[in-house]
């Protein structure tokens, strides 16, 4: 047995959950911080979220987005296109993607400086951001 496991605990993973049980707990007092690495924050289940429809290089998308306490981007969900169409899954994968990043600490300016298309400009409209088309 590790120094991380203890009898009965479920090991290292247990451990390093029950060590950062409280960042969700904080959902609402959240300001820019800095996360331990692979730490994730835990969005509350019932949240609010504002919505927009936009077009993006002649494909009609709506992107809807929930927020920190502080106001910062916490995730955001992308829907374009026909229903299982290529472009639709990269747009919603992309927003996954996005969303983790969000919530491991990851800034908006960051993730808009690394990633072009639809999730980009979704992510400008709702940050304030110059919107800049290629």
């Amino acid at each position: 047995m590790s120094d991380n496991e203890t009898a009965g605990s479920g090991g290292a993973e247990a451990d390093r959950r029950d060590s950062h049980a409280g960042f969700a707990e904080g959902f609402d007092n959240i300001v820019a911080m800095t996360l331990p690495q692979g730490v994730r924050v835990r969005l509350p289940n019932r949240r609010k979220s504002e919505s927009v429809v936009f077009v993006h290089e002649g494909h009609r998308y709506t992107a809807s987005i929930s927020r920190f306490g502080d106001g910062s981007i916490a995730e955001i969900f992308l829907d374009g296109a026909k229903f299982g169409s290529d472009t639709a899954v990269n747009a919603a994968d992309s927003a996954i993607l996005a969303s983790l990043a969000l919530q491991s600490g990851v800034s908006v300016e960051a993730i808009r400086a690394a990633v072009r298309g639809p999730i980009a400009t979704a992510l400008a409209m709702f940050d304030g951001f110059e919107i800049v088309r290629a």
